[in-house]
C-alpha cells in the first residue's frame, strides 16, 4: 500500500504543468504581485530600454540593459532604443517569475585602425547596397547578416569580404597601413 501510495504522488507531482510551479508558494504575499524582467542587448552601455504596460493605469519603466528590475504583474512592451535604431517585443510578467528578454537580430562591429578619428568605415550588403558610414572610433551596432567593410585609410583602403554579425556578439575587424 505504500509503493503504490508513494508511486501515485510521484505520478501526480510529475503530470503538474510547469506553470503551476512556478508560482513560489513560499514567497510572501506582498511579492506575489511581482514578477521581474531582465533585458539583454546588443550594446548594454549606450543602449536604453523602456518597459510599457499594456493596461491602463501602469507605470512605465526606463532601466539599462543587464540590470533586473522588479514590476507589477501583467501584459507590457518592451521598447529597446538602439544606436540607430529600436527593438520591440511584448511580453506577460507572472508572479514571482524572471522574464529574460534578448534582443535578437542585432550585433556589433569594432573595426581596429591606426587613426581612427581620421579613418573612414563602409558597410555595404553583398549586394553593394550601402548600409551604414562611420569612423571606427565606437563599436556599432548592426542589424544581423554578412556584410562586406571597407576601411579608409587617408590613400589606402582594405576590403574585408563576407564579415558576418551575429545576435548580441562583436565581431571585430583590424586594419593597418
Amino acid at each position: 500500500m505504500r509503493k503504490i501510495a508513494s508511486l501515485l504522488s510521484v505520478a501526480i507531482f510529475v503530470s503538474l504543468p510547469a506553470f503551476t510551479l512556478a508560482l513560489d508558494p513560499v514567497a510572501p504575499r506582498s511579492e506575489r504581485k511581482f514578477g521581474e524582467v531582465l533585458v539583454k542587448s546588443p550594446l548594454p552601455e549606450t543602449d536604453m530600454v523602456e518597459l510599457i504596460p499594456t493596461a491602463k493605469g501602469g507605470e512605465p519603466h526606463k532601466f539599462k540593459p543587464g540590470e533586473t528590475v522588479k514590476v507589477p504583474v501583467g501584459e507590457y512592451d518592451v521598447k529597446v532604443k538602439l544606436q540607430d535604431g529600436e527593438w520591440t517585443n511584448h511580453i506577460t510578467v507572472h508572479p514571482t517569475e524572471r522574464n529574460d528578454v534578448v534582443v535578437t537580430g542585432y550585433g556589433n562591429l569594432k573595426v581596429n585602425t591606426p587613426s581612427p578619428k581620421s579613418d573612414k568605415v563602409e558597410v555595404t550588403a553583398l549586394d553593394g547596397k550601402m548600409i551604414k558610414t562611420f569612423n571606427p572610433t565606437r563599436v556599432t551596432t548592426l542589424p544581423t547578416g554578412t556584410y562586406n567593410v571597407k576601411v579608409i585609410m587617408g590613400p589606402d583602403q582594405i576590403t574585408q569580404n563576407n564579415v558576418v554579425i551575429v545576435t548580441n556578439t562583436t565581431r571585430e575587424v583590424s586594419a593597418s597601413h
